[in-house]
């Protein structure tokens, strides 16, 4: 009896001990995905090849919901959109490094993400792919000495009629007069890119310019900005004065880490028109009459009351691909 009872000890003993140590590997399961949850920014944030800045604005928000996935939110890293949430899968590495990646996509752009957190420090990549069918290079219309230029007013009168008409004839004769080619390229990662050719010298130069403005574009439910760095435009206001600069912000949406210029847009197979819109046209007018020749001046005085008494008004160049 005595030996039955020391066995029957000796069993629960060795059950105990066995159960005992599965209980410390459930203690030591790998919660390490769990450090990943950070903003990271400046020195901890390597984005696109580029180490943070203390000055960047630029920061990738982490939060790891378990040790397969995490929600990974973009700060002023897209153009145009000052917050970008994806859906990220989490994986973790042989040497305890943890990958990330993911897409976030709509009708107009796919933003893909694909990085790594080691040692508190995040790199990396995000691209931008727009999938709108405006990407591509589109050439401004000129045929018969004439480029081509829309005007529409409603509701249409006879008034309405003959400035939309002389609009067409007039502008168009003009634009044809000084360019011989006008190219606008948009790119599918977002970069905007504008050759042109004109009548007279002076095209590198002014290519020049606009090289150094680095203009991206992109697109938010079908409509159009051409978009420039608020860095940029804070060096420009020095030479544009500001009272001109403050006039030219008037004309631009504030978006992140950029301003742009919202641009209607119809696009059909291998032809395009781009134009803007009332409410744009009267904030325009005041700012580019000063800067007008002074013969232009009387066909501006015959236009305005027209499209202030005008309930739809679009103005606008068609453009081939």
């Amino acid at each position: 009896m005595k030996k039955n009872l020391l066995y029957l000890f000796t069993v629960l003993c060795t059950l105990s001990f066995f159960t005992a140590c599965s209980d410390d590997d459930d203690d030591k399961s790998d919660d390490g995905w769990k450090a990943v949850s950070a903003t990271y920014k400046a020195e901890t944030l390597i984005l696109n090849g580029t180490e943070g800045k203390a000055s960047s604005t630029e920061t990738v928000k982490v939060d790891a919901t378990s040790a397969e996935a995490a929600s990974v939110t973009l700060g002023n890293v897209v153009v145009g959109e000052p917050e970008v949430k994806v859906d990220a899968k989490l994986t973790k590495a042989a040497d305890d490094s943890y990958t990330l990646t993911g897409e976030n996509s709509n009708s107009d752009r796919v933003v893909s993400i694909q990085g790594t957190v080691k040692s508190g420090k995040l790199t990396i990549t995000a691209s931008v792919k727009i999938t709108s069918p405006v990407v591509g290079a589109w050439s401004l219309t000129i045929a018969n000495g004439m480029a081509d230029v829309f005007a529409n007013i409603e509701p249409t009168s006879e008034a309405s009629a003959m400035i939309s008409g002389m609009v067409k004839q007039q502008l168009g004769a003009l634009i044809a007069q000084k360019v011989e080619s006008v190219t606008v390229t948009y790119g599918e990662d977002g970069k905007l890119g504008i050759a042109f050719k004109t009548t007279a010298a002076g095209n590198s130069s002014v290519a020049g310019i606009i090289g150094l403005l680095d203009p991206r574009y992109y697109v938010k439910d079908g409509q159009l900005y051409l978009a420039i760095n608020k860095s940029i435009m804070t060096m420009g206001e020095t030479m544009m004065g500001a009272e001109m600069a403050a006039a030219i912000k008037s004309l631009l949406v504030e978006n992140g880490e950029y301003y742009a210029l919202p641009i209607n847009m119809k696009v059909e197979n291998n032809s395009a028109q781009f134009y803007v819109s009332k409410d744009l046209i009267t904030k325009v007018l005041p700012v580019v009459i000063p800067l007008l020749p002074a013969e232009v001046a009387p066909y501006i005085q015959m236009v305005t009351p027209v499209i202030e008494s005008a309930t739809v008004v679009d103005f606008g160049l068609g453009f081939t691909k």
